[in-house]
């Protein structure tokens, strides 16, 4: 659907449209990308913080 478009706009010259609907593309998969990366991040401190606990529970 995307790519229609997209490709309909740079066949009829209209350069500038096309470009921005790519860059919002981009965008969309940009942030897609860091909110995935957020929520990895979140997971692995809460991971690391169940380690670190557990090493203190082993140690006493």
């Amino acid at each position: 659907m995307f790519f229609a478009g997209f490709l309909s706009n740079m066949i009829h010259g209209e350069y500038e449209v096309a470009l921005s609907s790519l860059l919002a593309l981009l965008l969309m998969l940009t942030l897609g990308i860091c909110e995935s990366l957020q929520e990895q991040i979140t997971s692995l401190k809460e991971q690391v913080q169940e380690l670190v606990s557990t090493k203190e529970q082993i140690k006493e």
